[in-house]
């Protein structure tokens, strides 16, 4: 249904505007409006509403610590960790908090780095791996000579021929004073190392670049280094990395397992309250008081006033504004139906909100929704697997968020289509008869009944109608509205006339 409600103006100190928001954050309930414009022209320039300087330094303040707080969060792994109390404005705002959050921030941020930075080289060197194991052995069979230089080669598979070839020049411009030694990596790569004399250098590199060959490309930080060396730091940091990994892992766990429970509470206190920073830089404010405007539903008008009267002994009024029936459009709509219908609401807020004073749609949606659907699918294999995929969407999605509303909605007409289904006698159309499933009525059965469900399909249609125009004129009726009163009924006039008319024409026939 649509909840009444109130239109409220709260007046009070200015110095109990902190204490107002708070109960408004709490109870959660107001749609603030701005106020008109003759009760705020009266005002000189210099008292209209402000955000002052106070105000602004404490978002600053709390902004960059939320942020901190928010990426230590992200940063940390989720382990299953206790909830702590939610710590207190004065907490919030002390310097003693910024101090834990600094340290804890860069501490978090540091032991990030570092896994980052020690996981890239670890992905960066896997890709080295079967390069190195295959090339250094014939590196280590060498020997330590210093007139004596290698270069690494990679060939691909289907170029393998090139190998002897190779081979053959490299002999001709060094005057038989170079060796080439190959090895397969993987199917689809060649290693080889090309050992040559130092006084051969200029005239090897210019061979392999004429010939287009690739030379092993090592990573930058250890480019620099002798291939012997290169290619033995490889194989060195490729069994370190992982260590080091896993140790920055466990610190994080340790770190996440200490203090996760206390950002988690530390984030909820600090987004609460920037959020009433945001919602009281909105309210009407001048150098000594403040005004409210909202609307509430009317249920809670009387909560409010007690819990504003608590705080402020008296010194805070709350003012039940009327209103007039040319203002009912502007009135927010807040919908509250049952358990059940409540995730119904899904295919109500896919459309504009419902008019104030109007009829909510949603109960009729989790009436015949489920009802039309199961009467059309009405099978009992497609009903299950519509209900396995529904509760798929439920397991996925997090309580409250549209799919999983729509997930529920899918349940409900699940299990109608298979009620449906078993009245029909159908499992996946005709496959339910080879294991004895039977409609529960011969009338029941859709291939042979074929008139009955045509003229049911045409009832309930009409059904449909007529209650669509039933709701209008209702609405009409509430909302005074004559014009469109008139409409609607005579809509259904017509209509029945209609209607009358055929069946009385089918019976002469």
């Amino acid at each position: 249904m649509i909840v009444p409600m109130a239109r409220v103006r709260i007046y009070g100190p200015r110095e109990l505007l902190d204490d107002a928001t708070r109960v408004l954050y709490a109870l959660e309930a107001l749609h603030p409006e701005a106020l008109p414009p003759e009760l705020t022209a009266r005002l000189s320039i210099r008292d209209r509403r402000t955000e002052d300087r106070e105000e602004a330094h404490e978002r600053v303040e709390l902004e960059t610590l939320y942020d901190k707080v928010r990426r230590s969060l992200l940063l940390l792994p989720h382990p299953k960790v206790p909830r702590e109390a939610v710590p207190s404005l004065e907490l919030l705002r002390s310097e003693e908090t910024r101090r834990v959050v600094d340290v804890l921030f860069q501490h978090v941020e540091a032991l990030s780095a570092r896994r980052k930075e020690a996981a890239d080289r670890l992905a960066l060197f896997v890709k080295y791996e079967k390069m190195v194991s295959a090339i250094l052995p014939l590196v280590e069979s060498v020997g330590d000579s210093e007139n004596i230089e290698m270069v690494g080669l990679t060939i691909a598979r289907e170029q393998q021929a090139v190998v002897p070839l190779l081979e053959l020049e490299l002999q001709r411009v060094t005057d038989g004073m170079a060796q080439l030694f190959s090895t397969e990596v993987d199917e689809h790569t060649v290693a080889a190392l090309v050992l040559y004399g130092r006084s051969d250098a200029a005239k090897v590199r210019s061979l392999l670049w004429d010939r287009n060959l690739s030379e092993l490309k090592l990573p930058a930080e250890i480019g620099r280094l002798p291939l012997r060396r290169a290619l033995a730091e490889i194989a060195t940091q490729g069994e370190r990395l992982p260590n080091e990994v896993r140790d920055i892992d466990g610190s994080l766990s340790a770190l996440a397992v200490q203090r996760r429970g206390y950002l988690e509470a530390l984030a909820e206190a600090l987004s609460g309250r920037l959020q009433q920073i945001g919602a009281r830089s909105s309210f009407f404010r001048t150098r000594y008081s403040f005004v409210i405007s909202g609307w509430i539903p009317r249920g809670v008008l009387a909560r409010l006033r007690s819990e504003l009267e608590a705080v402020s002994g008296g010194r805070i009024v709350v003012e039940d504004v009327a209103v007039a029936a040319a203002e009912e459009r502007r009135v927010p709509v807040q919908l509250h139906n049952s358990r059940l219908a409540r995730p119904f609401e899904v295919f109500v807020r896919l459309l504009p909100p419902p008019v104030y004073h109007s009829i909510d749609p949603t109960p009729l949606l989790a009436l015949f929704f489920p009802l039309f659907f199961g009467l059309i699918v009405g099978d009992v294999g497609y009903g299950l697997a519509v209900a396995v995929f529904a509760l798929v969407l439920r397991r996925r999605f997090p309580p409250g968020s549209r799919v999983r509303d729509l997930g529920t909605v899918l349940l409900y007409a699940s299990a109608v289509a298979v009620l449906f289904g078993v009245a029909f006698g159908e499992f996946f159309g005709t496959l339910g008869e080879h294991f004895g499933m039977r409609p529960l009525h011969p009338r029941l059965h859709r291939l042979k009944s074929m008139p009955f469900f045509l003229g049911l399909s045409i009832g309930i249609g009409c059904l449909h109608v007529f209650l669509g125009l039933a709701l209008g004129i209702v609405n009409a009726v509430r909302g005074g509205h004559r014009a469109a009163l008139r409409h609607r009924a005579g809509q259904a006039t017509a209509l029945a006339g209609l209607i009358l008319l055929v069946a009385a024409l089918a019976g002469a026939a």
